[in-house]
C-alpha cells in the first residue's frame, strides 16, 4: 500500500446530509483461529476505527467476523466468488504489522485526544 489510509471522519453532501465513515485502508494479514474451519488459518484484518474495533475474514472458508460474531452469509448465488475477490484485494493492500500498529495507535490517539492546542502526537502522522 503506497498511499496513506483515510482515518474515520464525516463526508458532507449538500446542506443536511452528513455520512460518518470508519477508517479506510488500514488492513493487515494475520493468523487466527477460525471457528468455522476449527483451526488456525490466514485472515485479513481490517481496522474499522477507534470506536468500532476490527473485522476479520478467513482466507480459507471466506467467513467474516465482527466483534467475535460471524457475519451473516448473503443469501444469493456466487457470494463466495465476490467475497473471495474482495478478500484478495484486501490481502494485496495489507500493511506490514509494524505499520498497521502505528496507524491504529495514531487513529486511537486522534479520536481520544483532549489537548486544547497543538498536540505533537496528533501532528506525528505515520508515514
Amino acid at each position: 500500500m503506497s498511499e496513506a489510509p483515510e482515518l474515520a471522519g464525516c463526508d458532507h453532501y449538500g446542506g443536511a446530509l452528513s455520512v460518518h465513515h470508519s477508517a479506510r485502508g488500514i488492513v493487515r494479514r494475520q493468523v487466527l483461529k477460525c471457528w468455522t474451519c476449527e483451526r488456525r488459518t490466514p485472515f485479513v484484518v481490517r481496522w474499522d476505527g477507534a470506536y468500532y474495533g476490527t473485522t476479520e475474514w478467513c482466507v480459507v472458508c471466506l467467513d467474516g467476523w465482527v466483534d467475535g460474531y460471524r457475519m451473516e452469509r448473503p443469501f444469493r448465488p456466487r457470494w463466495k466468488v465476490e467475497r473471495a475477490a474482495e478478500i484478495k484485494a484486501k490481502w494485496d493492500d495489507a500493511m506490514l504489522p509494524a505499520r498497521y500498529r502505528a496507524w491504529t495507535r495514531y487513529d486511537i490517539h486522534t479520536a481520544t485526544c483532549w489537548e486544547e492546542g497543538p498536540c505533537a502526537e496528533c501532528d506525528a502522522r505515520p508515514s
